[in-house]
């Protein structure tokens, strides 16, 4: 059989090959449109294909890179990644993902919408706002500090001293001295008071002593006084012997302002003291405190008043307790000092002992043997407050004389402590 091809180029007559060529070309047309729209559809296709696959791995990629985030700060394996990658991609394709992905807007959009901005155009889409990470961890919100409020601090419960303390100053503003001494005195004594609550005892106990002893008006009610009126014939040593005050007739004197004792009148009041009176000499404190022998309601002596002294150098004054030795009172001594063998006569300016002498007998087992103690004046002021004696408890001329007149002989005890 002979092909067309074979017959054309044997040779054929002119018009019967023009005819043949142009039955082949319609016959040639349809089939090269026919290639044509399939290369155009493959190469849509593929097109499209390989577009959307982009896409899709790309958006793929980020909801991977959003869900897969570490929840540390440890670094990852790169091959740990690309196993991983698969499983995502496979999960968001077929949304079945727990993590939602993002939409991917087109390029192409992106390039129209970029173009109307720049143009001006106000119909123009707006483009879709960035998707916000998702943080791995909730991020707890910062817990407000709020300052406690402080409750006012409540005042201390009053002690008993302080209690005690308290009325007897009230008494004393209301002008009832008896009893605030009473208070303050029981204040003064009580075993849990504070140094600060003794000390204020002492000083309002001195203002009521001085409103009460020694001046010469009578409070009515004072235990510690009476009053006595002056008849014929009497005289000071008279009526403080007949009344067996305890005391020195001076002080009858001083207190009743006497200038002169011999010059008292008939009918007149006089001030009388009742003692005896007794000594606490604390040698921490350089201090004389003077007590009567009246006691207060819960059986403590009162305190009346308090003088500074001098005591031994080396600490050398000796604790415990002690009585005024009889017939050991002395004005205007002679003294000898032990220690030198000096003797100093009576009224020499010179004498250390001054113008007071009374001495003390020990009454304890660390007093009983002791000698040549006692309590005198002295002629430097300036040791008072100091350990500066040989072992007697100096005072100021003043107070010495005072205390002449108030501690007697086999009655008035001093007790010396630390």
């Amino acid at each position: 059989m002979t092909l067309p091809s074979q017959s054309a180029r044997s040779g054929m007559s002119g018009p019967r090959f023009s005819g043949g060529r142009r039955s082949r070309h319609r016959r040639a047309l349809p089939r090269l449109a026919g290639g044509l729209l399939v290369l155009a559809v493959i190469g849509g296709g593929y097109w499209v294909l390989s577009s959307g696959g982009a896409d899709r791995a790309t958006a793929d990629d980020q909801a991977n890179s959003i869900a897969a985030a570490p929840t540390s700060n440890e670094p990852r394996s790169p091959v740990a990644d690309r196993r991983e990658a698969p499983s995502v991609i496979g999960a968001n394709s077929a949304g079945t993902s727990a993590t939602e992905t993002p939409p991917r807007i087109d390029p192409r959009v992106q390039a129209l919408r970029r173009s109307a901005a720049a143009s001006g155009a106000t119909n123009a889409p707006s483009p879709a706002p960035e998707p916000l990470p998702v943080p791995a961890e909730p991020v707890a919100e910062p817990e407000i500090q709020t300052m406690p409020v402080a409750e006012p601090p409540r005042p201390p419960a009053p002690t008993r001293a302080g209690s005690l303390l308290a009325r007897g100053e009230a008494e004393l503003a209301s002008n009832r001295p008896i009893s605030a001494r009473d208070l303050l005195n029981r204040s003064l004594h009580d075993p849990a008071a504070t140094e600060g609550e003794r000390t204020t005892a002492r000083r309002l106990l001195s203002e009521v002593a001085h409103q009460t002893v020694f001046e010469p008006r009578v409070i009515p009610g004072d235990p510690i006084v009476t009053s006595y009126q002056v008849g014929p014939g009497d005289s000071l040593a008279g009526i403080n012997r007949d009344l067996a005050t305890g005391l020195d007739w001076r002080f009858i004197q001083r207190i009743n302002r006497i200038a002169d004792p011999r010059r008292i009148r008939v009918g007149q009041t006089l001030k009388v003291v009742r003692g005896p009176m007794h000594a606490v000499v604390s040698k921490d404190s350089f201090r004389l405190d003077l007590y009567a022998d009246t006691r207060d309601s819960d059986g403590n002596r009162v305190y009346l008043r308090s003088f500074d002294v001098g005591l031994g150098e080396y600490s050398s004054t000796p604790l415990g307790s002690w009585v005024v030795r009889e017939r050991s009172k002395l004005i205007n001594p002679e003294w000898v000092n032990p220690r030198t063998g000096q003797k100093f006569e009576a009224d020499d300016p010179e004498n250390p002992i001054g113008e007071r002498w009374i001495g003390l007998e020990g009454t304890d087992e660390q007093t009983r043997l002791m000698s040549g103690y006692g309590i005198h004046g002295t002629i430097e002021p300036g040791s008072i407050g100091h350990e500066a004696s040989m072992g007697c408890v100096r005072m100021l001329p003043d107070d010495v004389a005072m205390i002449y007149e108030l501690l007697m002989p086999g009655a008035s005890e001093v007790e010396i402590v630390q």
